[in-house]
């Protein structure tokens, strides 16, 4: 009897509170500027996430569908939650973090094509705060719209506040039973669609995102994804090899002296491409016209830093973080060692600080001889007030003027970076000639990617007999400019960089039978085809 009537207090009071909760609740609905804000603070949530987040594990619709569905209702429980616990100040906080919020998952996805991640915001938040001004260039318009949504809902919260709120014990009230639902709802999800342990597997962060959103799905990496996982997919990825070039193209003898030009922004369809009759890169023209050219898909999961780890490690770069920062990677079975078994001085210059995706760590395993990054020539050449990244010139002079110091054979690595987005950075020496006056950062690439090229030939002029020179692009631009009639060959949302294979001595395109076949216009050839090819004939294939 006791419990029973202990049972029937409990139902009665447990009754009772859901009453008042629901009273609460209707009071917010009653508020016709909160239910906007809650609107507008979802839909918007929602299309950020759809705009910049793919099922990519998945393709029937009606999953699809589903996932669309799952994931506004945690976006509504999320505004609703948050509209009724805080004040008007925490919630025009929210409204401009938000902004940011918003700017950086888009640019980040405008850039790489793919969700940002929790690992990235961890271990490469340093590299995404030295290019914040690139970032907001690539969004375009898209940047004042997002300021323009915000500042409107900072004055629907201070309307909404205006017309009347509950208590803030009513408001807690009404927040606890949101958080409960959205936990109760979350779990049946994970438990009957889709596992969010899963992130530490095979699902992605696009593939977990699309369904919970991006702090649901980073919270999931953060607990289920270790360092130990992460070794363990980087490891996985050193083993997978792809030589389709070797299958055609014939081993050509090219032992000797190599050189390693990573272009910044390099797209494949400058090649011979003209402003008014002038060729861009006309040097690079000439170097494809006379070596073996390549369309190449350059890897970019974690940043550009993808395109020199796969060079030089002849292998996958990883998908969750900056390879460079994976330490128990063995970094000491590059191509740096095999030119250093083989008697090679070995040498790299960068104008960027070594800091950057974490790459001197990288470079002093694999054993370079010498390492010049932005620090080294700061202090070598008593720079005061260096731009984040040096001009170009400056590095292939220092190149050369190692080489001329050599008696043995060298291998010389240069990473560019004057023409890096936005394409403001110095470029000593060169009259701009086809936007004489620094326009938009669409229009200033023409001109930074010439003054590239013009070092570039300048430099191979001086480089001994030969040389093998290995040039490629470690990504695409991202630019397309109507006013002169350029616009990338997208494929599945990626442009393609040049690859090419170039001596100093003797003339290679004959060589090349894939240039007039249609293997070399394969969407998916990539710069991991490139290097294994281009180290086998030069000698410096990887061994594991």
């Amino acid at each position: 009897m006791w419990n029973v009537t202990n049972n029937l207090k409990a139902m009665k009071a447990i009754k009772a509170r859901f009453k008042k909760w629901r009273q609460h609740w209707l009071e917010d609905l009653k508020n016709p500027w909160f239910v906007t804000l809650v609107l507008v603070w979802a839909i918007e949530l929602w299309i950020v996430q759809e705009a910049t987040l793919h099922p990519v594990l998945w393709k029937e619709n009606v999953t699809v569908f589903k996932d669309q569905i799952f994931r506004f209702i945690f976006d509504l429980l999320m505004a609703y939650g948050l509209g009724s616990l805080f004040g008007a100040t925490w919630l025009a906080l929210f409204a401009a973090a938000g902004v940011i919020f918003y700017a950086t998952v888009i640019s980040f996805h405008l850039v790489y094509h793919r969700a940002l991640s929790a690992l990235t915001v961890l271990y490469q938040s340093s590299e995404g705060s030295t290019v914040i001004g690139a970032a907001i260039a690539e969004l375009g318009w898209i940047f004042p719209v997002l300021i323009a949504v915000g500042l409107g809902k900072i004055v629907l919260v201070f309307l909404g506040h205006r017309y009347g709120r509950a208590s803030f014990r009513k408001r807690i009230s009404v927040t606890a039973g949101v958080v409960v639902i959205y936990l109760l709802f979350a779990f049946s999800v994970d438990y009957s669609h889709r596992n969010m342990r899963a992130i530490a597997t095979y699902q992605t962060v696009d593939g977990l995102a699309y369904l919970f959103g991006y702090v649901p799905t980073w919270i999931a990496e953060v607990a289920y994804v270790d360092y130990e996982v992460v070794l363990e997919r980087a490891t996985d990825r050193l083993n997978e090899k792809s030589d389709r070039i070797g299958a055609i193209d014939p081993d050509v003898n090219l032992e000797g002296n190599i050189v390693i030009l990573q272009v910044e922004s390099l797209d494949f369809d400058l090649i011979d491409f003209e402003i008014d009759g002038r060729e861009v890169i006309p040097n690079i023209n000439a170097m494809a016209a006379e070596g073996m050219l390549y369309r190449a898909l350059a890897m970019k999961w974690t940043g550009s830093c993808d395109a020199d780890y796969t060079m030089l490690m002849e292998a996958l770069p990883s998908v969750d973080f900056p390879s460079y920062r994976i330490e128990d990677l063995p970094f000491e079975t590059s191509i740096v060692s095999q030119a250093n078994e083989r008697g090679y001085d070995t040498s790299f210059f960068h104008g960027v600080d070594g800091s950057f995706f974490q790459r001197r760590d990288g470079y002093e395993r694999m054993g370079f001889d010498d390492l010049a990054f932005r620090e080294e020539f700061i202090e070598r050449h008593r720079l005061e007030d260096p731009e984040w990244t040096l001009p170009d010139g400056m590095l292939f002079d220092a190149s050369i003027a190692r080489i001329n110091e050599q008696e043995t054979p060298f291998l010389s690595m240069i990473i560019t970076g004057t023409s890096h987005t936005p394409f403001w950075f110095e470029t000593p020496g060169y009259e701009r000639v086809f936007f004489p006056e620094l326009a938009s950062n669409i229009q200033n690439y023409f001109d930074s990617i010439a003054y590239v090229d013009r070092e570039i030939g300048e430099y191979v002029q001086a480089l001994p007999p030969n040389t093998t020179v290995l040039i490629y692009g470690d990504h695409s631009s991202g630019i397309d400019t109507p006013s002169v009639e350029y616009e990338r060959t997208l494929v599945d949302d990626f442009g393609r960089v040049p690859a090419i294979i170039f001596n100093t001595s003797k003339p290679l395109f004959d060589e090349q039978i894939s240039r007039l076949s249609e293997a070399n216009l394969e969407d998916d050839l990539t710069l991991l085809d490139f290097a294994t090819y281009a180290h086998r004939i030069t000698g410096l294939t990887v061994e594991r």
